[in-house]
């Protein structure tokens, strides 16, 4: 089971900006990095479990000094997006290895 170090800061809504938490504490110093993909999915890993798969919507990467990691995103006004479906995963890396955190499961409203 991965752990719980992945949470929504702010609703996902059209014209806003979408905020995540990813506390990588205890990994030293690496890289927070965040996937938004199309389907949820369930690949076991020696480092947790792949939770996001399919089509990649989004990904970033931020640096870390082993603290909590915050990614924000701003969703564009366009109602062609309302509805859309969307699975979120974090992942952690860093002195202390690596870390897949667990899975979000978006949909984008207004």
């Amino acid at each position: 089971m991965n752990p719980l170090s992945l949470s929504n800061l702010a609703t996902p809504v059209l014209g806003g900006t979408w905020a995540v938490r990813l506390d990588c504490t205890g990994y030293g110093n690496g890289f927070g990095i965040l996937t938004v993909a199309a389907l949820p999915v369930t690949i076991p890993r020696s480092f947790g479990e792949v939770l996001a798969g399919g089509p990649r919507y989004l990904r970033r990467v931020r640096p870390h000094l082993g603290s909590v990691v915050t990614f924000t995103e701003p969703i564009p006004n366009q109602t062609a997006l309302i509805g859309l479906t969307a699975c979120v995963q974090g992942v952690c890396t860093g002195g202390g290895g690596m870390s897949l955190s667990n899975a979000i499961d978006l949909v984008l409203g207004f």
